[in-house]
């Protein structure tokens, strides 16, 4: 893929998708950036005349997909992000949004010359390993968590992709975050919720957990490039980032912050919490502020390998101490207008 080309990024205002914005705009390509909101993408997308704005929603792929036309690459971000059972009906846009949509738009590609297209998964898709061994690229997408409904959505649209028939004539490539944190956490993301509690100095509760895959999202971007411009097949990759336990990424979060406090919960009494908040928040048509699925998957850890993607994309992870550090001083710059670049 010559860096002159274009790609289209869906999802272009999320903490991932503006981090591949601005990873593809220093490697020199043009971008057209599919956003809700046109407002939104001008106050929070680098000021370039090579990123172009396309105004849509991806639960309406026909009323943009023609602008999928001359692009070289799709890198397709946009979810439907659900982690707990919490009030309301959730089922059918997981199904309509994270599992057909992007078959949908493989189609398109296809239609309209996409040279390839990269798919956003997530860490929660594989099979657990039961803490013996790291999860491999081919580990069973079924789930870490029968608990997480986004994680089941994703698994189920792993599936769906492969079992597509006919089968896609340009190359599918599947990338799986682990659990991101970094600068540019606009919405922000429950991560980075905890990030500027923390940084106003406020005492954040969370389970003692087992180890899961957390990653810095610059470098997860840096992988999604190299995975665009050196994949020539179908192909799956983990971008899980490194092993630690999640409340020990917290702390040093809170340390950088010099002001923030973490509190340790045990898993057995976050989940007996969560059972009861639950339905109770659900009562009053709330989400309840200990998702069950959350806890779960904090209780039963999930390690994953990043080898394919650090030995085939040069992919490698930068300290979290780093990590903490800019996700910190973002946080706490976040009541000012965002910053454009």
């Amino acid at each position: 893929m010559e860096q002159s080309s274009e790609v289209f990024v869906t999802g272009s205002t999320g903490l991932l998708g503006m981090a591949v914005v601005r990873r593809l705009l220093q490697e020199g390509y043009r971008i057209k950036a599919l956003a809700r909101s046109a407002d939104k993408a001008r106050l929070v997308l680098p000021d370039s005349d090579r990123i172009q704005v396309v105004v849509g929603d991806i639960a309406r792929i026909d009323d943009w997909s023609d602008q999928l036309a001359g692009c070289s690459a799709l890198m397709h971000g946009a979810a439907y992000f659900r982690e707990s059972f919490g009030y309301g009906r959730h089922a059918d846009p997981l199904q309509e949004l994270n599992v057909e949509a992007p078959l949908k738009l493989i189609r398109a590609c296809e239609e309209l010359g996409v040279g390839k297209a990269l798919i956003v998964s997530s860490s929660l898709v594989i099979s657990g390993t039961g803490g013996k061994a790291a999860a491999e690229e081919d580990a069973p997408a079924d789930c870490a968590t029968r608990l997480s409904p986004y994680g089941m959505s994703k698994a189920a649209m792993e599936r769906a992709i492969r079992a597509l028939s006919p089968a896609p004539k340009i190359p599918i490539i599947l990338v799986r975050p682990g659990w991101m944190f970094g600068p540019d956490d606009t919405a922000p993301t429950s991560a980075g919720q905890m990030v500027r509690d923390l940084a106003a100095g406020k005492s954040v509760n969370f389970p003692a957990g087992k180890e899961l895959a957390i990653a810095d999202v610059r470098d997860v971007a840096f992988g999604i490039v190299r995975a665009l411009e050196r994949a020539s097949e179908s192909r799956t990759y983990n971008l899980g980032g490194v092993m630690m336990k999640p409340q020990d990424a917290l702390a040093k979060i809170a340390a950088a912050s010099g002001k923030g406090k973490l509190s340790l919960v045990p898993v057995p009494m976050a989940l007996g919490l969560a059972s009861v908040l639950e339905p109770l928040f659900g009562i009053f048509g709330k989400d309840s502020p200990i998702p069950k699925s959350g806890v779960a998957t904090l209780a039963a850890g999930l390690p994953i390998s990043s080898h394919r993607a650090e030995e085939e994309l040069g992919v490698t992870w930068r300290p979290f101490e780093e990590t903490a550090r800019d996700a910190v001083d973002y946080a706490l710059k976040a009541g000012s207008p965002h910053p454009r670049g």
